[in-house]
Formats: C-alpha cells, structure tokens, sequence
C-alpha cells in the first residue's frame, strides 16, 4: 500500500476490524518457529542443541563438534525471506537418504522449517541438519500423517503442546522410513507460556489501542510492552532499534529487573 516502515497506529488503522485474531492461529505456529530459530542459538537452549546434536551422532554413527560457537540456526521454509540464501551456507545435506546425496537443496529448504548448520568432522565442510517446528499443535509431530507430507530430509521436530507440565522431552521414533528426533516444549514451559502471553497482550494491543490502562504483573514484559505504547506512532524499525538496545550478547532480552530463566535439561520419554 505505498508504505515501506509502517508504524504500529498505520497497521491498526489500515488494517481489517480484528485483523489480528484472524492471524492469531498463523502467529502461534509461524512466530514460534522464528522464536525458535532465535532461541536455539542462545546459550539457555545448549542443553537441547546438545541433546539434539548427540542423537544426530548416535544415530548416524558420527561426531560433530556441539561446542556453542560450531553450530548455528536458520529459519527456512517457502513462506520466509529469512531462508534466502541458506543454500551457500553449507555444501551439502546430511544425512544421505539411502546412501544417496540430496541433489535437490532448494526443494528441501522450501519444504521444511529450520536448518541446524554443523561442520562435517571428516571434510571440514558445512552441512545443513533440517527440521520442522509445530507452534500450534505440538503433538502432532508424532503422528505418522504428519510425516507422510514432510521432506524426506527431514531428521528432527520441535513442537510447543498444551500438555500439563513444564519440561522440555525428546524422543525418537521411525516415521515414513527414517529415525526422528522429536522435541516436545510442554504447555506449562516458561518459552510456551511467555510466547503465548505476548500474543495476547499484542492482541489486546490491537484492539484497545496504546490509551488503555493495562495491569501487567510482569514487570520485564511490562516493560517492553510500554515500549511499544509509547512509540505507537514511530516507524516499527525505530521500535525495533529501541528494543534491541537491551538485548544481551546472546540474542537474549536481558530481565528487567532479575534473572531470566533457563532450560536446565531436556528428558528423554
């Protein structure tokens, strides 16, 4: 519509009535996988990467280097211009599918959601570990339908769920002819639950407008969330460098006031 650097109040005024509870489905899954990408690549998800990377190794017979600065996240996928370019970022996909070399990367990175990129310890090159993440429906990673329309090259899964509990499990399970590895974030996982509160506070936004009085109890999202009120006005890459000036070394909004939590460890089922 002409704009390039749309403002919060220019969004809410150009935009249909309820614009966002007919994206909020769309938000939950899509914006759990970027929240993702971001999380896997700081130092409170290790414990998970390094799960991930160990079962990769056990199950393939190899050793990659899972020390934090070796590996990295990508968001991929058709549906983001966060992927463009991926394919120069390794040489190849691992693992082979059936002794055979993937001769087809672009396909896999439009048809998949996260590439975990590792050097390979017997060329020194980089290879592309690819994935998909279930925002909305988490325990759908484990059903045999899910699978039968994903990439062949796809190794491992992250779903968010609303089971009762506050731990992050893994498995693995054999699916349309090939060993996965499975994450499951429960619904009572500080990650889950913060994503989830953000989304309707952002809703509540929306709606209501920067004017409204809100009760908060959370002082750190209370915070950034009047960040948001107090700039409605200004273009959303103003917003976003004003918010970025607390972020920390990893990519981690540092608390305010207090620590942020952390994934201690990740269970086996």
């Amino acid at each position: 519509m002409g704009v390039e650097d749309w403002s919060l109040a220019q969004l809410r005024g150009s935009a249909p009535t309820e614009f966002f509870s007919n994206i909020y489905q769309y938000m939950s899954n899509w914006g759990f996988q970027y929240l993702l990408v971001s999380l896997m690549n700081s130092r409170p998800a290790l414990p998970v990467v390094q799960t991930l990377i160990g079962e990769l190794e056990r199950l393939w017979s190899i050793t990659f280097n899972k020390e934090y600065s070796n590996y990295q996240f990508h968001v991929s996928g058709q549906d983001s211009d966060l992927s463009r370019g991926l394919e120069l970022l390794f040489a190849e996909i691992f693992p082979d599918r059936d002794g055979e070399k993937c001769r087809n990367i672009p396909h896999v990175i439009r048809n998949s959601d996260i590439c975990l990129i590792l050097e390979n310890p017997d060329t020194s090159g980089k290879v592309g570990v690819f994935g998909e993440v279930e925002g909305l429906k988490g325990e759908s990673i484990t059903w045999d339908s899910f699978w039968n329309r994903k990439s062949d090259y796809c190794v491992f899964a992250v779903g968010a769920n609303q089971e009762i509990g506050s731990l992050v499990d893994y498995e693995v399970r054999y699916k349309n002819g090939l060993y996965r590895i499975l994450i499951t974030f429960q619904g009572g996982h500080f990650v889950v639950q913060d994503f989830q509160s953000t989304l309707f506070w952002i809703e509540h936004l929306f709606r209501n407008g920067p004017l409204t009085r809100d009760q908060i109890k959370d002082e750190e999202f209370g915070y950034f969330y009047n960040i948001l009120k107090m700039n409605w006005n200004k273009p959303i890459s103003e917003v976003l460098s004003l918010i970025s000036l607390h972020m920390g070394p990893d990519d981690v909004v540092e608390s305010v006031p207090g620590a942020s939590p952390i994934i201690t460890s990740i269970h086996n089922r």
